[in-house]
């Protein structure tokens, strides 16, 4: 099997403020976005109602 570039994320210990996630691209891209609590609950809520 060949080896595909992939992704790579991490993601600072939680805060009481959030947490900081990093998502490197192959090509050298880097995204980060600061997540905080009320984003999580919201991203767990919308997850929940796919279901």
């Amino acid at each position: 099997m060949e080896d595909v570039p992939r992704l790579r994320a991490d993601a600072t210990p939680p805060a009481w403020n959030g947490y900081l996630l990093t998502v490197a691209c192959p090509c050298g891209v880097v995204f980060e976005r600061w997540i905080t609590p009320w984003d999580a609950e919201l991203d767990l809520l919308r997850a929940v109602g796919l279901n």
